[in-house]
């Protein structure tokens, strides 16, 4: 039983290897805006109100890492 469902999990691997290399029906979707910024646009945070936060923690033992 488990030999039939290591080739069907074989067979489907190799069919989606196959379309990725293919290139096979992909989506893409892309939204362009022409000219919203030139190089002369600067953005200022403090300006902008603009905060941000993050933290680094250990993957195994969950402890906060801030040294």
């Amino acid at each position: 039983m488990s030999v039939c469902v290591m080739l069907l999990f074989t067979a489907y691997s190799l069919t989606k290897l196959i379309h990725l290399f293919s290139r096979h029906n992909p989506m893409i979707a892309q939204a362009e805006l022409q000219n919203f910024f030139t190089s002369q646009n600067v953005a200022s945070f403090e300006e902008l109100n603009f905060k941000i936060a993050w933290g680094v923690e250990g993957y195994h033992d969950r402890v906060s890492r801030d040294d």
